[in-house]
């Protein structure tokens, strides 16, 4: 699958399937797009499933210079001929799939947010792990001396954690594979104001998606949403933490099909 220069970068990116209808996957921070491995083969039975790997992620180049994120989406769907698609992310690709809807809405069918952050508000709501779990996540960004006990804090943290040693082996490789070192230089441009700001602008419909075994930051930023966004669906996904496409795969896309379905035959 191509690597194409886009935005002044180099994205990886892989299309799956032929039909009109584009699905488009945005990926979390700690992995790349080799996540949405659960998907790509039902998902594209019915729809154009595209993957990519956010700049700075995988086997997309590392950022050198300032960029949005929504401005290499963009551009990614200008590349493919896509005139519309329906976003699916998950916790920061979920923050990119909403900055996007508020930037470009006339190119977003639909949203599905699963575990989103939410750029311009800071959480505030703690779990137990909570401290620990920031401790581990910058020594993991920093790639300090502690790095691999890093890694496998944060993989046996519960919010990571997967049901299968098959499952938490692959995550483990796909965290390793991450040189996220750039995210302590000043490349991402704010986006002003704020998309936590312009939420009430984002009138296509939303799918919340949530483990029970989420942060407690993803669960004030859920009520902010369910609150502010017009258009809501939540569903709550059983034993399953901040990776529910990876950890509980028949449950995320049966949620996404059920969501999808009566917006594609609006379409048509």
């Amino acid at each position: 699958m191509p690597r194409e220069s886009i935005n002044g970068t180099n994205l990886y990116y892989e299309v799956h399937g032929t039909s009109s209808e584009n699905l488009l996957f945005i990926h979390s921070g700690l992995v790349d797009s080799r996540v949405w491995r659960e998907q790509i083969a039902p998902l594209s039975k019915a729809y154009r499933v595209i993957v990519y790997d956010i700049r700075g992620f995988g086997r997309s180049d590392l950022p050198t210079a300032a960029f949005r994120n929504v401005d290499d989406v963009k551009l990614l769907m200008d590349h493919l001929e896509i005139p519309r698609a329906h976003l699916v992310g998950c916790s920061m690709g979920g923050a990119i799939a909403l900055d996007f809807a508020a930037t470009y809405p006339e190119l977003v069918q639909s949203l599905t947010l699963s575990g989103p952050s939410l750029n311009g508000y800071t959480a505030t709501r703690t779990d137990e792990t909570s401290e620990i779990r920031n401790l581990n996540t910058h020594s993991y960004i920093l790639r300090d001396e502690r790095f691999e006990e890093a890694v496998d804090g944060l993989l046996n943290d519960p919010i990571w954690r997967q049901s299968s040693p098959e499952k938490q082996e692959f995550l483990r490789t796909l965290s390793l594979a991450q040189d996220m070192r750039w995210l302590f230089q000043p490349y991402w441009i704010p986006h002003s104001p704020s998309t936590a700001e312009r939420l009430s602008e984002i009138s296509q419909p939303v799918l919340l998606l949530l483990g029970d075994r989420e942060p407690g930051t993803v669960y004030e930023v859920a009520d902010i949403l369910m609150e502010k966004l017009p258009q809501v669906t939540r569903v709550d996904i059983p034993n399953a933490g901040h990776l529910p496409c990876l950890e509980q795969p028949e449950a995320f896309n049966q949620a996404l099909f059920t969501f999808l379905e009566p917006l594609s035959h609006a379409m048509k």
